[in-house]
């Protein structure tokens, strides 16, 4: 990563959906140059379930649904919980997903996501941390003792745009993503304390009418792997569906799985119905 000299701190008047917006204000002014690096922290503000980005959305009637950019495990999230969300120059997934850890645990919370936007060799890592000690002033110390530097903070206050992004965030579509838990065939494949889940659905003739995936790993760029099992869509269950996910699964970085386990897990739902390939 390269270690940055200053800290823009931004703030928000509202908390879950709007801080999230502020965040991906935050990635944006960084590919634009406009920062080093950036800070938003606040209370979640509201009582709700905050999915990871590649968490299937539960069957939770008058729970409100919330759907994070990043990774990792659902929580049940409180109004008072802390939400602190980073934003810096980071060179792969692994480094952003190691710092992120690193943050996460100097403020004691135990729940954190990471995910990289923009160009492949120096893009925008954005990490996300869910409770911990809550105080703005804490989640700078723990970025500045997980980077080993000190950083000028500048107050930056809310980033324009934020509200329209947020009505995104605010979206049922948002949040409403199933993952693979409703189609017929499906895979699983754990990695010590992460897991991926591939499920396929076949028409007539064993053509793919549909694949999903779901877990709590990590990857970047974040949709890829969403892409990914879309490109095989209506391609038949064989030797051309796997060669296309060999080359794309290869291209994303993982975090918390390999792409070999995710290919793993689409085996496994094939050979549920009963091709075997690889």
């Amino acid at each position: 990563m390269l270690k940055p000299s200053r800290l823009s701190l931004a703030r928000s008047s509202r908390g879950s959906t709007r801080l999230q917006a502020v965040l991906e204000s935050l990635v944006g002014m960084l590919l634009e140059g406009k920062m080093q690096a950036g800070l938003i922290h606040g209370a979640w503000g509201e009582s709700s379930l905050l999915l990871g980005f590649y968490m299937p959305a539960p069957d939770r009637p008058g729970v409100p649904l919330r759907r994070r950019v990043t990774g990792g495990p659902s929580v049940v999230m409180e109004p008072d919980t802390p939400y602190t969300g980073i934003v810096f120059a980071a060179e792969s997934l692994e480094e952003t997903a190691i710092l992120g850890e690193s943050v996460a645990r100097c403020l004691g919370a135990d729940v954190w996501g990471a995910t990289r936007f923009g160009p492949s060799k120096l893009g925008v890592g954005v990490i996300e941390i869910i409770g911990g000690r809550p105080g703005r002033e804490a989640a700078v110390r723990c970025f500045e003792e997980s980077i080993s530097s000190r950083v000028e903070t500048v107050e930056i206050g809310e980033p324009p745009g934020a509200a329209r992004i947020e009505r995104a965030y605010r979206h049922p579509g948002w949040a409403g993503y199933k993952g693979a838990a409703l189609m017929p065939l499906r895979g699983e494949r754990s990695s010590g304390a992460y897991t991926v889940r591939v499920g396929i659905a076949l028409s007539e003739g064993r053509f793919i009418a549909d694949a999903r995936i779901d877990g709590t790993f990590m990857a970047a760029p974040p949709n890829e792997p969403f892409n990914t099992l879309s490109n095989v869509r209506g391609m038949p269950l064989g030797d051309q569906a796997l060669l296309s996910l060999e080359v794309r699964l290869e291209r994303i970085e993982w975090y918390g799985v390999a792409w070999r386990t995710v290919l793993d897990a689409f085996l496994e739902a094939a050979g549920k119905a009963g091709v075997n390939m690889g």
